[in-house]
């Protein structure tokens, strides 16, 4: 009798487990063509920004603050398509289930963020001034902070995006609670890179190597 009941649910489990990993690997590949396409699109959009600021600031021992909102736009305007493209990839698989919770959360967050530290560990910043675009230490740096400030805040976004947003069945529209969860983030993420801003040449000395201007 208890062979007759375990056998019937054996393709079941299979089928899960077979769902799992699909699953896994999707949010892995969703990371690394997420995180490099738009690494590159925020190195050449903070080109631009940068152009805009103010003389000198790259120079700063801390991440400016004064005369910088296009900066702070060059920031922020990657960092929200980020997070809206991560919303559309947990949003898809929170539809997808069938019982509208998405199984094993922490074990797809965990594998989603693998490819985002691999690629982030790739930067190894060099003043190269025969390049087509010479970048300055101020455009390099802030390349540095973005990427490791989407190390740090990826998790919790996430961890948000479905406890938050997702699954609560709340009177609050879903659409509003996006909303509030990518204010906070921006507050975050700016406090975050004046922190990173300080340390970044500890943890790439290379970028002492690059002149002032």
């Amino acid at each position: 009798m208890h062979i007759k009941d375990e056998t019937p649910r054996s393709p079941a489990r299979l089928f899960g487990a077979l769902r799992l990993l699909a699953a896994l690997v999707i949010v892995m590949f969703a990371q690394g063509f997420i995180s490099f396409l738009l690494g590159a699109f925020s190195a050449i959009f903070l080109f631009f920004g940068e152009g805009l600021a103010a003389r000198g600031w790259d120079s700063s021992p801390l991440f400016p603050w004064r005369d910088l909102a296009p900066l702070a736009a060059s920031c922020l305007i990657p960092a929200a398509l980020y997070a809206l493209c991560w919303f559309g990839v947990w949003w898809m698989q929170f539809e997808a289930a069938e019982d509208r919770r998405i199984s094993w959360f922490p074990l797809r967050l965990a594998f989603a963020c693998i490819p985002l530290v691999l690629l982030i560990l790739q930067i190894s910043p060099e003043y190269n001034p025969d390049a087509m675009i010479a970048y300055g230490v101020g455009h390099a740096t802030l390349i540095v902070c973005m990427g490791w400030s989407a190390v740090i805040l990826y998790p919790f976004y996430s961890a948000g995006v479905y406890y938050f947003v997702l699954k609560p069945d709340m009177r609050l529209r879903r659409r509003y609670r996006l909303l509030i969860l990518l204010v906070l983030f921006a507050l975050l993420a700016l406090p975050l890179l004046r922190v990173l801003w300080e340390i970044a040449p500890t943890l790439y000395p290379s970028l002492l190597e690059y002149p002032d201007r």
